[in-house]
């Protein structure tokens, strides 16, 4: 029984990787990346790969194109903690 709690436990908190990564919190760090300001962060997209990794596309004011940035972590299986952004051009 005791298992059963605990799976259905983590299958619910497994939807709050929005909430533990916001948008906001995200750009920080992607900011820090490219060395512009959060503000300069536009997100275009946002994907999850896999249970770990938050996939995002920007766009950064005073920077010509777009990006790819990943960030690790920021969900339940790392208590909202993160490595620092990685981010590349498309294709790159």
């Amino acid at each position: 029984m005791r298992r059963i709690v605990i799976i259905a436990l983590l299958v619910g908190m497994a939807g709050c990787a929005d909430q533990m990564l916001p948008n906001d919190r995200a750009a920080g760090s992607i900011a820090g990346n490219l060395g512009v300001q959060p503000g300069d962060i536009t997100i275009v997209q946002r994907t999850n790969d896999g249970p770990t990794n938050t996939n995002f596309l920007v766009e950064a004011r005073g920077l010509p194109g777009r990006f790819v940035c990943t960030i690790n972590g920021g969900n339940i299986m790392t208590f909202g903690l993160t490595n620092g952004a990685a981010c590349h051009r498309p294709g790159a």
